[in-house]
């Protein structure tokens, strides 16, 4: 793990989380920014960075050479995986708003997420989910600097299972979540 140059190198939790659901793959870096971890789960697994300092992005994500930033991680039994660095950045943008709702706490049953578009392809580059959210206001932090797309989606129930909680490479947003924005 990298940080930019005005910041300290310390520990940070890190979460590999399926990309579809299942058991998450949790460690923590040392204080000099190494990791190491041994698992047997497979699948396409995304990154997560829950404690992210409020003022820091993720700025990419290598594999070797090849810049793997917003794709997923396929593990397999087989495959051993070295040369993985994780760069931060100073200089995270906060966005803050307020949902309207005549009825109440709009919190409680919408989800905001804030969406980054590739300009060129017009896809889908990165969605963050709101870390705050409480009394029709919402705060969303650590996004790297760019323009953002704000939408506010229903809480949808999936199999007795909040579909808010789970977590994807677009931090914190189901596969059917996903498709949704896509739409959107």
């Amino acid at each position: 793990l990298r940080r930019g140059v005005d910041t300290k190198p310390s520990s940070i939790r890190i979460q590999l989380s399926p990309s579809n659901s299942g058991e998450s793959i949790e460690f923590v870096s040392d204080t000099h920014g190494r990791f190491s971890v041994r698992s047997g789960l497979e699948g396409l697994f995304w990154w997560n960075f829950p404690d992210l300092p409020k003022a820091q992005y993720l700025e990419t994500i290598r594999l070797g050479a090849e810049v793997i930033t917003h794709k997923a991680l396929k593990l397999d039994q087989a495959m051993k995986l070295e040369e993985i660095s994780v760069q931060f950045a100073s200089g995270a943008v906060t966005m803050n708003g307020q949902l309207s709702d005549k009825e109440g706490n709009s919190c409680w049953r919408l989800v905001v997420y804030a969406v980054a578009m590739e300009g060129e392809t017009n896809r889908i580059r990165s969605v963050k989910r709101a870390d705050m959210c409480a009394d029709n206001s919402f705060n969303l932090y650590s996004l790297a600097p760019g323009v953002y797309h704000v939408l506010a989606l229903p809480i949808v129930e999936s199999g007795g299972r909040d579909v808010q909680l789970s977590r994807t490479k677009f931090q914190d947003v189901t596969d059917k979540q996903l498709q949704s924005i896509e739409k959107a």
